[in-house]
């Protein structure tokens, strides 16, 4: 049975724990890639939607139609790391290279802001 590291108290449940080691790296890259292409899909599928909803906005201004809301945004993930020692007292990330730290990796996610949904749209107009 593999040893593993104490859990920092701020790392949440959901937590994964990625030990100490030449594939520990990897394993973030490989979480990394994942999530990346995640908000690659999201953010497409939106710019679909967008396009979409400027057509048909148009196609109901000129049929006198109220205009739908805009599509709802969507979440952007992010990948968030902790480096703990065996114990789990936190390390700094540039301290954890090359050590023994364990890395403690979560997903969160946020929405895009209204400033990206703005630039999105102003996009659209001038296309």
């Amino acid at each position: 049975m593999a040893v593993m590291g104490t859990r920092p108290a701020d790392v949440p449940d959901e937590a994964i724990c990625i030990p100490p080691g030449a594939t520990q790296t990897d394993t973030i890259l490989s979480i990394q890639r994942s999530i990346s292409k995640q908000n690659y899909n999201s953010v497409s599928w939106y710019a679909q939607g967008l396009y979409a909803w400027a057509y048909n906005a148009q196609v109901n201004n000129s049929l006198g139609i109220p205009v739908p809301p805009l599509p709802a945004r969507p979440q952007i993930a992010k990948l968030v790391l902790e480096y703990a020692s065996a114990t789990g007292v936190p390390v700094k990330p540039g301290q954890a290279i090359g050590e023994d730290a364990y890395c403690w990796a979560w997903q969160t996610a946020e929405y895009l802001s209204l400033d990206q949904v703005k630039e999105a749209k102003a996009r659209l107009e001038t296309a």
